[in-house]
């Protein structure tokens, strides 16, 4: 699946009271009607115990400035993977700030199968920041992609906001 490029992203919520999250590949659009999400996470994990446990759950979609919470968040201790990481509370969800886009979504329904819980998810409000360089995982290395309409080789890893036909809110400097 190394040869399969996916956007990469940090799913997050909250266990006894303190965030937890890990790093994901394995995010996509559910539906459009209603809007929805899937993901699929460790089924042994401290995320999905508290995404089940709490019925809530937050997407942080990374882009190429965010590379270094790729890593961070695929393993350690859960305490260390916030350290430093400006967060935008959503709805009772810890969001990343500085994500291409943000997702505070209510779980409908999981999924259990082999070491993975498929978990399906409406979200209640997006957020964005005006980026359009999404990360993306290929070949086991990071890239960026260009935004859309521009060649590779002028791409600048900001530009204008990305719109979403879901509630689509910037996050104040708060």
């Amino acid at each position: 699946m190394a040869s399969w490029p996916t956007g990469v992203a940090v799913v997050t919520s909250t266990w006894q009271g303190n965030p937890v999250g890990c790093t994901v590949n394995s995010l996509m659009s559910w539906s459009v009607d209603p809007p929805s999400v899937a993901v699929a996470l460790n089924s042994a994990g401290r995320t999905v115990q508290a995404v089940r446990a709490s019925g809530r759950f937050g997407i942080s979609i990374l882009d190429w400035a965010r590379q270094d919470l790729c890593s961070r968040f695929a393993g350690g201790a859960q305490r260390d993977r916030f350290t430093g990481v400006d967060l935008l509370g959503a709805e009772d969800v810890p969001l990343v700030r500085d994500s291409l886009h943000a997702l505070a979504c209510t779980v409908q329904k999981t999924f259990a199968w082999s070491d993975h819980t498929l978990v399906l998810g409406l979200p209640s409000r997006i957020y964005g920041t005006g980026r359009e360089t999404p990360l993306v995982l290929h070949g086991r290395a990071l890239h960026r992609l260009p935004r859309a309409g521009v060649d590779a080789s002028e791409a600048a890893p900001d530009s204008s906001l990305a719109r979403s036909s879901l509630r689509l809110d910037t996050p104040s400097a708060s």
